[in-house]
C-alpha cells in the first residue's frame, strides 16, 4: 500500500516493489482526491477519518488478514496521519512499515523498519 498524501510515491515504491518484494501481487495507491500536497490532511479530525476509510477499505478486501497476504504500507503523509493509521493497523495482523532514506538520493531507498507478524 502506497499512501501518498504529501508526495505522490507511486512510481518510486512500485520500483521498489518489483525489485526487492517480487512476491507482492498489487500495489494499492492511495492519494488524495485533491491530489497529494502538505495541505491534503486538515486536521486531527480529517487525518483519524482518513485513517479509518483506508482501514476499512483493507478490511473489507480481506488484505493483511492471512500472512500470504501481507499489507506493505509506505508512507508520504504527516504524522498526525501516520499516528491514527498505526492505531487502526493493529487489527491487521499482518503488516509491514518501510522507511524512506531521505539521505540516501536514490530512487525506490526503501527499508522495513517495523513488521507485525500476527497475534500470538
Amino acid at each position: 500500500m502506497a499512501i501518498g498524501l504529501t508526495h505522490n510515491i507511486r512510481d518510486d515504491v512500485v520500483r521498489y516493489v518489483r525489485e526487492s518484494i517480487p512476491s507482492v501481487g498489487h500495489v494499492v495507491l492511495a492519494l488524495p482526491s485533491g491530489g497529494s500536497s502538505s495541505s491534503a490532511v486538515r486536521d486531527g479530525a480529517h487525518a483519524e477519518e482518513l485513517a479509518s476509510q483506508l482501514s476499512q477499505y483493507l478490511r473489507s478486501k480481506g488484505i493483511g488478514l492471512k500472512a500470504e497476504n501481507r499489507v506493505h504500507v509506505f508512507l508520504a503523509a504527516p504524522n498526525g496521519f501516520v499516528f491514527c493509521f498505526g492505531r487502526k493497523m493493529l487489527s491487521l495482523p499482518y503488516w509491514t512499515l518501510y522507511e524512506y532514506d531521505f539521505g540516501s538520493g536514490t530512487v525506490g531507498a526503501y527499508s522495513p523498519s517495523i513488521t507485525n507478524y500476527g497475534r500470538r
